[in-house]
């Protein structure tokens, strides 16, 4: 298969799912906890009626896309506690590593996963082209929570630290 070939549209936003993995990843744990609730994540949100990114669309809104879930990386562990930080990026890797067939298949022509678990992730998708509200109010809805995780992370509440008793 060339690289590209076969490449399906990119599902929900890879930023959204890096927003929820950086909100679960605060309010996780343990490390091992971030990442399984961020892959939980990835699947909840895959599930859930979501928008289509129409194929002459897709590089463009891909690259930007990309570009702003990195930048919201670099912001989340900027402000993020020290002691939350390896946390936040398990929950983010968790939150998008499904997600890696995507830029496997476009830069190295296959997907990293084997072919049953692409063949599952395909078929949870639900995508409708009008359904670009959806990805619009869980950006602001996950950038909100964010906000909120932080904050209460900075202060030591929510952290997922159990607090001496």
């Amino acid at each position: 298969m060339s690289a590209g070939a076969g490449w399906k549209t990119p599902r929900v936003l890879i930023s959204n799912h890096v927003l929820a993995g950086a909100n679960l990843g605060l309010r996780a744990s343990s490390v091992t906890g971030a990442f399984a609730a961020g892959l939980a994540s990835h699947v909840a949100m895959d599930v859930t009626p979501h928008y289509l990114l129409r194929r002459e669309r897709m590089a463009s809104i891909a690259v930007v896309d990309g570009l702003s879930g990195l930048s919201i990386v670099g912001a989340v562990l900027a402000a993020a506690p020290r002691a939350t930080r390896l946390r936040v990026l398990a929950g983010v890797a968790g939150a998008c590593v499904l997600d890696l067939d995507k830029p496997g298949r476009m830069l190295a022509g296959r997907s990293p996963f084997p072919a049953v678990v692409d063949r599952l992730h395909g078929r949870i998708q639900t995508e409708l082209p009008q359904l670009v509200g959806v990805e619009v109010g869980a950006a602001a809805l996950l950038t909100g929570l964010l906000g909120r995780s932080l904050s209460s992370a900075a202060t030591g509440r929510g952290s997922g630290r159990r607090s001496p008793s």
